[in-house]
């Protein structure tokens, strides 16, 4: 069970954990980069609509 986190550090969690692990950077403008990438990666799926990847029945 994770500890009470602020809105920032469930942001850097799901950076670290999902989005940016196991990698490595050749400097600071880099892992700059990187993040800013997975940022723009995680607003691009929290605004897509909720039900646009569900398949309805006919």
């Amino acid at each position: 069970m994770m500890p009470e986190l602020n809105d920032i550090e469930e942001l850097w969690h799901d950076l670290k954990r999902h989005h940016r692990a196991h990698q490595t950077f050749a400097g600071p403008d880099n892992l700059y980069d990187a993040i800013h990438e997975a940022v723009l990666m995680l607003n691009r799926e929290r605004d897509r609509h909720p039900l646009a990847n569900r398949r309805i029945a006919a």
